[in-house]
């Protein structure tokens, strides 16, 4: 299993490097993993398995921002044992659909406690152990999804046509 640092810092490079780190708040992340997880169960739903490796990059990344935002808030990101503790509680006896129907109701909680300190982070984490539990039971190895999301994401944001532009790809 990968650690931490070396899920994040593929990421943290690519929104640095587009400067898009500024255009994080507790918010737009929160309706961008409400948004990925939909996207997601879309995708798993309708069997389209290459779409649903897709969305579970962008879920993973928007998980990842948020704890970067989290560790730039408190000094305290997530660590490798807790990333592990995660992995261990990840064992929940529910069926694939139950996982993604439960990760997009957890989504839709943190969005509308975007603005919460106290239950925003508990909801994250929750969010977390269902897309853990998601990621064991379809056999995913996030890091490969996540990195297969950024290579596709950085053909659509060259750096020189995207930084500091919180713009669509397809307006740019």
């Amino acid at each position: 299993m990968a650690t931490i640092k070396e899920l994040k810092e593929p990421l943290r490079l690519f929104l640095e490097e587009r400067d898009w780190l500024r255009f994080n708040s507790k918010s737009s992340l929160a309706k961008t993993l409400f948004i990925e997880c939909g996207e997601l169960s879309e995708s798993f739903f309708d069997q389209d398995e290459e779409g649903t490796r897709e969305e579970v990059g962008d879920v993973y990344s928007a998980l990842l921002q948020i704890d970067m935002l989290r560790e730039k808030e408190t000094g305290q990101g997530l660590s490798d044992e807790e990333l592990n503790r995660y992995l261990e509680k990840a064992e929940i006896p529910f069926s694939d659909k139950e996982l993604v129907r439960s990760l997009l109701i957890k989504s839709a909680a943190l969005l509308q406690n975007a603005l919460s300190e106290e239950s925003y982070y508990s909801l994250y984490k929750e969010c977390l152990s269902l897309f853990y539990a998601l990621l064991l039971k379809k056999g995913y190895d996030g890091k490969t999804c996540l990195l297969e999301k950024l290579k596709k994401t950085a053909a659509h944001y060259p750096v020189a046509l995207c930084k500091g532009k919180a713009t669509k790809y397809t307006d740019l």
